[in-house]
């Protein structure tokens, strides 16, 4: 004889299934607060306005010296992401409702990961996005002075896959030339590198060069000698495997300032919604419980002198 799913029977079964999402929910690890600023949005879009200089504090004597600050806006657009499951009515009455508790929790999973989805999207579209100095964000000529025609330019899209591709070498070079990057003032935009983002093919490489307390350099043909590792514990080695499809790159990213070089925009978090009113007219007409999922944001880009994207083969 089929269980009565009588109202209170219902509500405590839906009830059990929020738990589980919210555990699952909680208890997921995460990458993408280490490389991406969250932002609350308010608002169908928001618009960020990034400085292309850091002014420097000087000497105080006369009248203040005001400066320009040349503010670039840049519009982020919330979009809208679901994701529901279908619970028959007859499986609950046949006492079968277990196998919808390990899918609710993964629902749970995909909620935690949904930001760090969008975020390494960004991040992969990033060659190909035009961001507040009309380049791509990752690019080999983003100019100095956007109101100077005539400015120089600098690169944070590096190629190293015909020196050798991930070394040590190759890594300090990195660093020097984010570290010299500068603002449309001229004065350097102090940028200190202290992650490195690997898909997981350069994962135990980026260690060894970041970990490693000495390395063997070449001193003859058949010699080699043992050094102190300069790099050692200057940047931290995060991979994700959402990089395994694009192994050619990694990124060499500045996320000590207030504002990281990607941005989560969160509009409305992930909620877990039950739907089991038998007057419900999905539930009346298709014998169908349904328990779903509902966010709102997007991602985006900070100031693009904050990362480098590193071919390394």
């Amino acid at each position: 004889m089929p269980t009565p799913l009588t109202p209170s029977l219902l509500e405590s079964f839906f009830h059990g299934l929020d738990l589980q999402f919210q555990e699952a929910l909680q208890n997921q690890g995460t990458i993408w607060e280490k490389i991406a600023s969250k932002k609350t949005s308010v608002h169908e879009d928001e618009v960020y306005g990034w400085l292309d200089l850091v002014p420097l504090l000087r000497k105080w004597y006369g009248p203040r010296v005001i400066n320009q600050l040349s503010l670039r806006a840049q519009r982020l657009v919330n979009e809208l992401y679901e994701l529901t499951v279908g619970i028959r009515r007859t499986k609950l009455e046949d006492d079968t409702a277990g196998m919808y508790s390990d899918y609710v929790r993964m629902m749970g999973v995909s909620s935690k990961l949904w930001p760090e989805n969008l975020v390494i999207a960004a991040l992969k579209a990033a060659s190909s996005t035009t961001v507040y100095d009309n380049q791509y964000f990752f690019d080999t000529d983003h100019p100095v002075d956007m109101d100077n025609p005539n400015s120089a330019t600098q690169s944070n899209d590096i190629d190293y896959s015909s020196s050798g591709g991930l070394t040590s070498d190759n890594i300090a070079d990195a660093f020097a030339k984010m570290r010299a990057f500068k603002g449309a003032n001229g004065d350097p935009l102090d940028v200190n590198p202290n992650v490195l983002l690997v898909p997981p093919q350069s994962e135990y490489k980026a260690k060894q060069i970041f970990n490693a307390t000495i390395i063997a350099q070449a001193v003859g043909s058949n010699a080699a000698a043992a050094i102190d590792n300069q790099l050692k514990g200057m940047a931290d080695v995060v991979t994700s495997g959402r990089l395994a499809d694009t192994p050619d790159y990694v990124y060499l990213l500045d996320c000590r300032m207030p504002v990281k070089p990607f941005i989560f925009q969160e509009r409305d978090p992930a909620v877990f919604t039950p739907r089991y009113n038998p007057e419900d007219p999905h539930v009346f007409d298709v014998d169908e419980y349904l328990a779903g999922v509902r966010a709102r944001g997007a991602a985006g880009y900070g100031p693009w002198w904050l990362a480098a994207r590193l071919k390394i083969a």
